[in-house]
């Protein structure tokens, strides 16, 4: 019963090392993610940072010039996420592989 339990703990650890290097190296859903949680947070914070957009173009108080902005927004912190700009991404993906570590060491 003890090399199966062992046999677990080595391949849940194998998993994990192969989900940083390809969280390192490409597009792994940890990565994917703590990009969308990046994006999310920078999202609000462009909204409540930035004034509104070119009032001149469209009324002020439309509809439309809301979801216009609302859009704009959200791809800024898309980018901004995807480029880990503000280093959100990287501590969001460290954070939630110790998570998968600590779930799989119990």
């Amino acid at each position: 019963m003890t090399n199966i339990h062992n046999l677990t703990n080595s391949f849940a650890t194998m998993q994990v090392d192969q989900g940083r290097e390809k969280s390192l190296s490409g597009n792994s859903p940890t990565k994917e993610a703590a990009q969308e949680f990046s994006a999310y947070v920078v999202s609000h914070l462009l909204k409540e940072a930035s004034p509104p957009v070119n009032n001149h173009m469209l009324n002020e108080n439309s509809t439309t010039q809301e979801i216009f902005e609302g859009l704009l927004t959200n791809e800024y912190a898309k980018v901004a996420a995807k480029q880990d700009s503000l280093g959100i991404t990287k501590i969001v993906e460290s954070s939630l592989l110790q998570v998968q570590e600590q779930s799989l060491g119990e």
